[in-house]
């Protein structure tokens, strides 16, 4: 055997050492939007408040309150049109407490979100 058949041998040893060997890893699965899933786990999930929290009484109040609650600590805001599931449309049209809220629409499609259609 010459050197360079050996060298031809060991060379064809070494890449098939390199190959992967036993089964091929599984391929990755697609990621799916997940508004169109509803967990369905059979169980109903307990929903508890706590009575007295503030919580229970920024639920409890009435647009006129909610409003002047607003006012009262100078968070901007307008008044927005009536929107199907929403009790007190208004918009947030400044920072409440340095935080600003928002959408991720571009500037001039915020007004009207597709959900709202």
């Amino acid at each position: 055997m010459t050197t360079a058949t050996a060298l031809a041998a060991a060379l064809g040893l070494l890449l098939l050492g390199a190959t992967p060997s036993g089964k091929p890893k599984p391929k990755a699965k697609p990621l799916t939007h997940h508004f169109g899933k509803r967990a369905t786990h059979g169980k109903q999930v307990p929903l508890r408040h706590a009575p007295g929290s503030r919580a229970e009484a920024y639920a409890a109040m009435s647009a006129a309150t909610c409003l002047s609650a607003l006012d009262e600590r100078h968070i901007p805001f307008s008044r927005e049109e009536p929107k199907r599931g929403v009790e007190i449309p208004v918009r947030l049209t400044g920072r409440v407490a340095g935080v600003l809220y928002r959408t991720d629409f571009p500037d001039g499609a915020r007004a009207s979100p597709f959900f709202w259609a």
